[in-house]
């Protein structure tokens, strides 16, 4: 980063040459010596974008006969919305340009699947948006904002899903036989690598349940194995039926068996 005092003492804090280092230093808000020059110029730098958020919700498959994927990912640029926070915003603290980095989470090798310079032109009363159109996205991803101005650059990071729109989850229940109510539980379409909740219920008695989660591989398949022998015990016997839901998607699929 080149810092230019003069810049920083003219068109940030307002004032007229000549001003010395201590007289912008107190401007700034910096008392107490020692002082850096360069911490006192990157008190002007942008502050840390906030509320990001992504609508995938025309995520589609191109091979279905769409147009083309869209995922709009937004932020927040706090220096130019009153709504990010009880303390007026700086104005002069304004980013200028962002940068968007989009990579897939999990340490996958490879380089992120958005990299894009994003100018100020995207940003209308305090919100920054960006449209990305190549690639359907499905998956577990980083998403990271990178705010620059003249003065400096500030940075967020976040882990988020993002899903395939319509997605609806599947499953299958087998009974394994024998007289421990033991059950597989296969499915599909459910979030690539997220979590999956799994509740048996056995029906008598007024109902007893068992509740486990587990993790979908990254094709979106599940496949477990359960034992009920302890609910049908405290039911009594009688009905069986499993609640398969997807965690990210809140999408649930059912299925039924029966006590031995």
């Amino acid at each position: 980063m080149t810092l230019s005092f003069k810049q920083f003492a003219t068109q940030f804090l307002g004032r007229k040459l000549r001003v010395t280092v201590r007289d912008a230093a107190s401007a700034a808000g910096f008392v107490h010596p020692p002082i850096s020059l360069r911490a006192v110029i990157s008190s002007a730098a942008p502050y840390v974008p906030a509320h990001s958020a992504i609508d995938a919700s025309n995520n589609t498959d191109p091979g279905q006969g769409g147009g083309p994927p869209i995922v709009v990912f937004s932020w927040l640029d706090p220096a130019n919305s009153p709504a990010s926070g009880s303390t007026p915003p700086n104005q002069l603290r304004q980013a200028t340009w962002w940068n968007l980095t989009v990579k897939e989470a999990g340490g996958e090798i490879g380089g992120p699947v958005i990299n894009e310079t994003v100018p100020f032109r995207n940003e209308t009363a305090g919100v920054v948006k960006f449209t990305y159109t190549s690639y359907q996205l499905d998956g577990q991803y980083i998403f990271q904002v990178t705010a620059f101005n003249d003065y400096g650059s500030a940075s967020t990071a976040e882990t988020v899903w993002i899903t395939v729109p319509g997605r609806i989850p599947t499953i299958k229940v087998t009974d394994a036989g024998g007289p421990n109510a033991d059950f597989t539980i296969t499915g599909s379409g459910f979030t690539p690598g997220g979590n999956v909740k799994i509740l048996a219920w056995a029906s008598g008695n007024g109902g007893w349940g068992t509740i486990e989660t587990i993790a979908a591989t990254q094709d979106g398949v599940i496949s477990t194995f359960t034992s009920c022998k302890s609910i049908c015990s405290q039911a009594g016997g009688g009905q069986l039926q499993f609640t398969v839901t997807d965690l990210e998607t809140n999408t649930s699929a059912t299925g039924t068996g029966n006590c031995p």
